[in-house]
């Protein structure tokens, strides 16, 4: 399996912890006065900053744990005795380094009840190896999407540690963010949504941008009009 990085898992522990937090607060954690994408692995689940309170902590460490089935590695129990984003990645690290057999997805559950999805390493592989040759030519992806759902998780990811491509991460900034970054032989990963915006609302597009869309289907016209 291709091997993740610190900031890859970290990204993916953020978004995680974001989604729940979301559930129980008005606002998640790229709200927080010491949120700094520049600096994810130092922002502190403590005090000093998204201050989580015990069962708030616990609650993201079984999101974590569940997500990474770290039980498997029995690394789970030490994320409490840590604050920050970047050591709950060294933990997950040293977990998958042990052998994790997957990784397991929660569907959003809106076509039906929600439910827990995993995907083999070995079946990842697979996938990534082949959208590795597809998307060959690509030098960044530029990601619009969380990394924890399940399309970020392989195009944002996977794919740009197989391809030994930066990523870019505009999740918390909205679709108006593409127009000031895109360059010739980036990959775009987003959601219809923000293909509607940049269909509608972005005159001038470098060429050579590639894309992909998921989550839901993409209407003919905006894929015309793109």
């Amino acid at each position: 399996m291709t091997v993740l990085d610190k900031a890859a898992v970290a990204r993916v522990v953020f978004d995680l912890i974001d989604d729940g937090i979301r559930r129980s607060r008005e606002r998640g954690l790229r709200e927080e006065p010491s949120f700094d994408q520049a600096e994810l692995g130092s922002f502190s689940l403590g005090p000093d900053g998204a201050d989580l309170d015990s069962l708030e902590l616990l609650g993201a460490a079984g999101h974590v744990n569940e997500f990474f089935r770290l039980h498997e590695s029995g690394v789970e129990d030490v994320l409490l005795r840590k604050r920050r984003i970047g050591e709950w990645a060294e933990i997950i690290l040293h977990g998958l380094s042990e052998g994790i057999s997957g990784v397991t997805f929660a569907t959003s559950g809106t076509t039906g009840t929600p439910k827990q999805v995993t995907h083999s390493w070995a079946t990842l592989e697979q996938e990534i190896d082949f959208l590795a040759e597809v998307f060959s030519t690509r030098t960044r992806v530029i990601s619009t999407v969380p990394a924890h759902h399940i399309y970020g998780f392989i195009f944002t990811v996977l794919l740009p540690r197989a391809l030994s491509v930066p990523v870019l991460d505009l999740s918390a900034e909205g679709a108006g963010a593409l127009a000031r970054h895109l360059a010739p032989r980036d990959l775009v990963v987003a959601v219809p949504a923000v293909w509607r915006y940049l269909a509608a609302g972005l005159a001038d597009v470098p060429k050579g941008v590639a894309g992909t869309s998921s989550a839901a289907p993409l209407d003919p016209e905006t894929a015309r009009s793109l």
